[in-house]
């Protein structure tokens, strides 16, 4: 007999945190294959593409009515993790004690996006319950955008912010079985924190289910260059101007005839009349996008004031066009510049590798060879799943 999970997420509206949402629902599509899943989301809007377990899935919603997480002493001046506690929903408790009376659970997962206080609540209602939590934790450029303001003035907040981050987490760690970390970075920030609980910690790194992608590719890309992005963000729309405004003409006026194609699955009409140029294509759905990066020869993975680029740029393996992005779009990816990865620092050395990989084809397949190896040896949703799989 299949035992039970309690999955607790919550239903963000950020349109930054699409990687977050992709891994939770991999997770949970994941654990259907060992256990019978009561999935409780926190709120207001169910539009969540869930995956399809027949009577193994049984979803429970909450309306939300205040933010996922309390007030917090932070810096929004510094870079910093956010890992505090946070506080909970008086709906959600009542609605977790409820399935707890109804249901036996040998284990509950939380997500990353709700606050690690609802793991004490677990611990109350259903006591000797296996805690699982993910500590992903998304990269936006929203702490970057004031860096560098009058420093000194924010200093001793910083120290109160890293003194209080360095406590809660180690208070999780405490309190769960296992957590799952997006990188060995961030698992050796928990390590770092409780010795003793180290062995708790596993790294579930961003993955990707090649089963999308199966599809002969092209005898011979074009010369093509994809930015794949979200430009309903204010970091997204910035990397559009940028790409048009520095890289575009260069690589226009070196290899004349090149096609340019932004994609992004929601467009606004204030962004696609700003792109429109004869030789740019602008796409809106994740279709068009992957036809767009399997034909092209390069795609171009911008960062921004500290977004990463990790689910574009495995996209971009698993479609066999090779990558060109920042050191820091692929910082917390296996990879290395000239193996599997062109990487640069400046607009004139991001437009330079655009080039070489237009004109150097060889080049470009061995690039893309090598990372669609890497993806299939660290990234690939079977190797991820068998993980996870024995770890629960």
């Amino acid at each position: 007999m299949r035992k039970r999970l309690l999955f607790l997420s919550a239903l963000t509206h950020s349109q930054e945190d699409g990687e977050g949402w992709i891994r939770t629902r991999s997770i949970l599509e994941i654990l259907l294959e060992k256990y019978d899943v009561d999935l409780l989301l926190y709120g207001n809007n169910y539009t969540a593409d869930l995956p399809q377990a027949g009577g193994s899935l049984t979803v429970h919603q909450v309306k939300m009515t205040g933010t996922l997480r309390g007030k917090k002493l932070g810096s929004l001046y510094t870079p910093g993790k956010r890992f505090y506690p946070g506080n909970t929903s008086k709906e959600m408790k009542l609605a977790i004690a409820e399935l707890c009376h109804m249901n036996s659970y040998s284990h509950a997962f939380l997500s990353y996006n709700l606050p690690g206080s609802y793991l004490d609540i677990l611990n109350r209602v259903q006591p000797g319950i296996t805690l699982i939590m993910d500590a992903f934790q998304p990269r936006t450029g929203r702490t970057y955008l004031k860096s560098g303001r009058k420093r000194i003035f924010i200093k001793p907040y910083d120290h109160l912010n890293a003194a209080r981050l360095r406590k809660d987490m180690q208070r999780t760690m405490n309190k769960t079985a296992l957590l799952l970390t997006a990188s060995e970075w961030d698992a050796l920030s928990f390590k770092a924190v409780s010795f003793e609980d180290a062995g708790k910690v596993q790294v579930l790194p961003s993955f990707i289910n090649l089963d999308k992608y199966e599809k002969a590719e092209p005898a011979f890309k074009e010369d093509g260059v994809v930015l794949h992005w979200n430009m309903s963000t204010p970091q997204g729309k910035r990397a559009a101007l940028l790409f048009q405004q520095n890289i575009l003409p260069v690589v226009r006026e070196k290899v004349p005839g090149t096609k340019f194609y932004i994609t992004s699955n929601s467009l606004e009409a204030e962004v696609v009349e700003s792109l429109k140029e004869e030789d740019v294509f602008i796409a809106a759905s994740t279709e068009e996008a992957i036809h767009y990066i399997r034909q092209s020869k390069v795609l171009f993975a911008p960062l921004l004031e500290g977004i990463e680029a990790r689910p574009e740029i495995l996209e971009s393996w698993a479609l066999k066009t090779p990558v060109v992005t920042t050191f820091r779009g692929s910082e917390t990816l296996i990879c290395e510049h000239k193996q599997n990865i062109l990487t640069a620092k400046t607009f004139e050395e991001i437009a330079q590798s655009i080039v070489t990989l237009l004109k150097d084809q060889e080049l470009g397949a061995i690039i893309a060879d090598r990372a669609f190896q890497t993806l299939l040896k660290h990234y690939e949703f079977t190797d991820i799943k068998q993980k996870v799989l024995s770890l629960v």
